[in-house]
């Protein structure tokens, strides 16, 4: 949206056909958190009886996210028809929870990042490499800058008068998955001929990935009046998260700053269109790479997997759709066989159905197939039920022909 100045009655006026769908940016943005994390124990629920969140212990938590990169993207009327190209050059985190500290920076092989249209939203995705689940979180920001200029209005305005974000729009921006209640009011406090200062207030009830939480929102951003767009954006986000089956709750005050230029091409040399031809299906973007630096192995699964404990020798993964816990993964690290040596199908279905005729599960079916990977893998399901509720059991064995397994 872009702004000329009215001289005989002082408006702020729009000049809707002048916007350009494609644009073009280098931003810049840091957060800096401070609070505390609320952590549930082990295997409880995290709702209790009365419907309140269980708060098993707290711990003070605080963070340092920075974030450089060109962004050229298209803004569509829904997620289905906007897509963005980010180049990273610098990508960068250090959180702290009760005295121990963690520092997470995007890889060089990711600095290539296309926010891909799926059903579940607008996905960040690496062109290269599929990112980590906490390279996801690093670059996703606590704000989504494709979005900033959602705080724009096209009616016409004076000094001291106010708008209504679209609850929609706010909900991309600040990545929630719906507010539920509240709204964030824009109001017009400076006008000259080449910016507009304004004030950004909001309370908010929202969820995030399907957890709720509740926001109080006082911020102020700068519009550039000449090329119509956000230049500017700072505020103070006091946040209350619930806590959910795959993350901890918190609660944080949390202090954002953005800056933006426009960029007549990006670093990297190419563009959204060049780049989209390489970018991963819908389906791709949903998918994460998963590393256990204990166990020596990698492998790719859906986003909504998290890593519930790995100690090297075991580890657990967890399902978790709607902040429920519908599926889980157990790995196990086995003893290596000798090189070229394998299990066979019998041998591994025979132990199986031992496992089968202790727990009165019912054997379903067997395969043996060879993965993309040249992994050789053995799959024998089960079937069985646990208080009334149907359940299988997908055992799986992998291997290769060192014999590790």
């Amino acid at each position: 949206t872009r702004y000329w100045r009215d001289w005989s009655s002082d408006v702020c006026s729009s000049d809707l056909a002048s916007s350009p769908s494609l644009q073009r940016f280098r931003v810049r943005s840091v957060v800096e958190l401070k609070g505390e994390v609320h952590l549930k124990a082990q295997n409880a629920p995290s709702i209790q009886k009365d419907g309140k969140p269980s708060i098993a212990r707290k711990a003070p938590v605080q963070s340092n996210t920075t974030l450089d990169y060109d962004e050229e993207f298209v803004l569509g009327d829904d997620d289905a028809s906007t897509r963005g190209y980010q180049y990273f050059h610098e990508a960068k985190l250090t959180i702290t929870v009760d005295r121990n500290a963690t520092n997470t920076s995007l890889r060089e092989s990711c600095r290539e990042i296309v926010k891909v249209p799926t059903v579940h939203g607008l996905l960040p995705a690496g062109l290269s490499s599929p990112l980590f689940h906490a390279e996801r979180d690093l670059i996703e920001g606590s704000i989504d800058s494709i979005y900033l200029d959602q705080i724009l209005t096209e009616k016409e305005v004076s000094i001291s008068d106010k708008w209504v974000m679209d609850r929609v729009a706010v909900a991309r921006l600040f990545h929630l998955d719906a507010v539920l209640d509240g709204d964030v009011t824009i109001c017009l406090v400076e006008l000259d001929e080449e910016k507009a200062h304004l004030e950004v207030r909001g309370k908010l009830q929202a969820t995030v990935r399907d957890v709720g939480t509740e926001l109080e929102i006082k911020g102020k951003a700068l519009m550039d009046r000449k090329d119509g767009y956000v230049s500017w954006f700072a505020a103070q986000i006091d946040e209350t998260r619930e806590i959910g089956e795959a993350e901890p709750g918190f609660k944080a005050a949390i202090q954002i700053r953005v800056l933006r230029s426009p960029l007549e091409s990006m670093t990297s040399g190419r563009s959204l269109a060049q780049v989209w031809k390489d970018a991963p299906t819908p389906e791709g973007a949903e998918m994460l790479q998963f590393q256990s630096d204990l166990g020596f192995y990698r492998f790719l699964a859906d986003r909504r997997w998290t890593t519930y404990r790995d100690n090297g020798e075991e580890a657990t993964l967890r399902f978790i759709v709607s902040n429920r816990r519908v599926g889980q993964c157990n790995i196990t690290n086995l003893v290596d066989l000798q090189p070229g040596e394998q299990l066979t199908l019998e041998g591994f279905q025979a132990d199986i159905k031992r496992l089968a005729i202790n727990t009165g599960r019912e054997l379903m079916e067997a395969s043996e197939r060879l993965t993309r990977t040249s992994h050789r893998l053995l799959r024998v399901t089960l079937s069985g039920t646990i208080e009334g509720v149907e359940i299988r059991w997908m055992h799986y064995h992998i291997s290769n022909d060192q014999g590790r397994r």
